[in-house]
């Protein structure tokens, strides 16, 4: 492992900002279109929406720490059973986007329910990675596989130069005051700053993902995925086959963050893993994080 030097900057903080510019600005290209996907399911999206509409609001009206209320449960059932209709479509209709789509807003709602709720009900709690660990089983087969399996160690890092403002594992989070599982790396970027893909792939996601704002998600492989969030600017459209090193996006300070910066996910199988154990090393690297205080 690279990781090492002087701690002296909270997670997500960032140099003076760049003047913001426009996808078109910067690359002459058009920024996010909206996707036109034959094979989505067309009541999967209103009952997603209905949902996140109505946990929002239930996590407002419900005291920190208390029980998940019994109707919220009953929500998220309902959710899973439109997932599975969505699993149990034959392979030639079913949508990779939509299954993409799916995964993140099943992986964000848990999240926010976890830090909302004292608990998530045991039979909830089964069901919901249950149900992920499919959507990636069927995901993997459905988009476009290389001629090779990706290999992490040929993988770029998306900014130059590798300043890191937060790592990857439990840490004590800027917003909330407490220590939080942290999925990914976050990586020091200005307003507009490129992004570059990691390794050659498929667009599985690309679009507003709650508190990680607009996000690029990109499959490599059966096994390997990667994620590039509080993006400006997203500059690929879902189902597009992209190269290593491609510009894909532009950074920025979406969605919940203390600054602009990136915040990068490597996934396998599905389940985040350490990106700075993986990727190779790179040619230079300053550390910049803190880990908060020490917990009692």
């Amino acid at each position: 492992m690279w990781r090492a030097g002087l701690l002296v900057c909270l997670a997500g903080c960032a140099s003076a900002p760049a003047p913001r510019l426009s996808a078109e600005e910067a690359f002459g290209v058009s920024g996010q279109r909206p996707v036109v996907d034959p094979q989505a399911s067309p009541r999967f999206e209103p009952a997603l929406e209905a949902f996140q509409a109505e946990a929002r609001a239930i996590r407002l009206s419900t005291p920190s720490g208390a029980p998940m209320p019994a109707g919220h449960v009953r929500a998220w059932t309902a959710l899973l059973d439109e997932v599975d209709l969505l699993l149990a479509r034959p392979p030639a209709q079913t949508s990779s986007l939509q299954l993409a789509r799916a995964r993140l807003a099943l992986e964000a709602e848990l999240n926010s329910d976890r830090g909302a709720f004292g608990d998530v009900p045991p039979g909830l709690a089964e069901r919901i990675p249950h149900t992920l660990r499919r959507v990636w089983g069927t995901l993997t087969h459905l988009v476009r596989k290389p001629n090779k399996p990706a290999n992490p160690r040929t993988f770029l890092w998306p900014v130059q130069p590798v300043v890191m403002t937060s790592p990857w594992g439990t840490r004590f989070h800027p917003l909330h005051g407490d220590y939080r599982f942290h999925a990914g790396v976050d990586l020091l970027a200005e307003l507009s700053q490129p992004v570059r893909a990691a390794s050659s792939g498929t667009v599985v996601f690309s679009g507003w993902n709650g508190a990680h704002g607009k996000q690029l998600e990109l499959q490599h492989d059966g096994h390997l995925s990667t994620r590039y969030s509080h993006l400006q600017s997203l500059l690929v459209e879902p189902g597009a086959q992209v190269k290593r090193g491609d510009i894909i996006a532009l950074a920025g300070d979406t969605g919940q963050t203390t600054g602009p910066h990136l915040h990068f996910e490597l996934l396998k199988d599905g389940e985040a893993v350490d990106p700075e154990e993986l990727l190779p090393e790179p040619a230079a690297v300053t550390p910049l994080y803190t880990q908060g205080p020490v917990p009692k």
